[in-house]
């Protein structure tokens, strides 16, 4: 019985070896696939981490404006304080027009770099 498994292990092993390493034909029968689909890859991957630091950046910049807002609610007629909260919430302003304008201009670029690959 041991016998008859290992002789049915050594022929399935024989078998086994028979099967070419190398694809043949075109790159599409390649399971790794072709370099376009690793710089696809790679482009997603850019553009998923790009949409996420655009968020986190947002965020804080949204509650930089709320914090600031609030502190220019409680400067109870201090000028000091209202120029002080005044001056972070135009700060905080110009960091969303920042983050926004880096945004689309990172976008576009992509976009020019994509389709000039696409040609070639």
């Amino acid at each position: 019985m041991i016998q008859k498994i290992l002789a049915f292990g050594v022929e399935k092993a024989h078998a086994f070896n028979a099967i070419p390493l190398q694809p043949k034909g075109d790159a599409s029968s390649n399971p790794v696939g072709s370099t376009n689909d690793v710089g696809s890859f790679v482009s997603k991957l850019g553009g998923d981490v790009l949409n996420t630091l655009t968020l986190i950046a947002g965020t804080i910049a949204v509650l930089f404006m709320i914090w600031y807002g609030i502190q220019y609610i409680m400067a109870g007629g201090s000028p000091d304080k209202a120029k002080a909260a005044r001056a972070g919430i135009v700060n905080a302003v110009v960091g969303v027009i920042i983050i926004a304008a880096a945004y689309g201009i990172i976008r576009l670029a992509t976009t020019i770099a994509s389709t000039i690959n696409s040609t070639f």
